[in-house]
């Protein structure tokens, strides 16, 4: 069991991947990884922004290549969920993973009910 990494040079991209894919195996059909988190003060994820962005694209890639139909039809967008330490608040950036010139564009979280609550009576 590795510790968790205390700076972004400690951040290994094959584990994360590899995470991923096992992950995508346990969710039901339909429903896939579409992202990474980081618990980390906002500056310092800013900084590592195309860290991010190339993990993001390494994770699109693996998906597309053990996807029995491809991606190309699916949202080429990944999601970076920053929970910053230090005021907790959340941040979610969307990168492109086709096209590595647009970089990031805010995103925006919405939060639902809870809808399992309401369906059982």
């Amino acid at each position: 069991n590795a510790p968790p990494p205390t700076s972004w040079a400690d951040v290994d991209d094959t584990l994360i991947l590899d995470h991923a894919a096992i992950v995508s195996g346990m969710l039901p059909g339909g429903v896939s990884v579409i992202g990474i988190y980081a618990f980390c003060p906002a500056d310092a994820a800013k900084a590592k922004e195309s860290v991010v962005h190339s993990i993001l694209r390494k994770l699109y890639r693996k998906q597309a290549a053990a996807s029995p139909l491809g991606l190309e039809d699916h949202e080429d967008e990944r999601l970076f969920l920053q929970l910053c330490s230090k005021t907790k608040r959340n941040t979610i950036k969307a990168f492109s993973c086709k096209d590595t010139s647009k970089g990031s564009h805010p995103g925006e979280i919405k939060v639902t009910p809870n809808v399992a609550a309401s369906l059982v009576k």
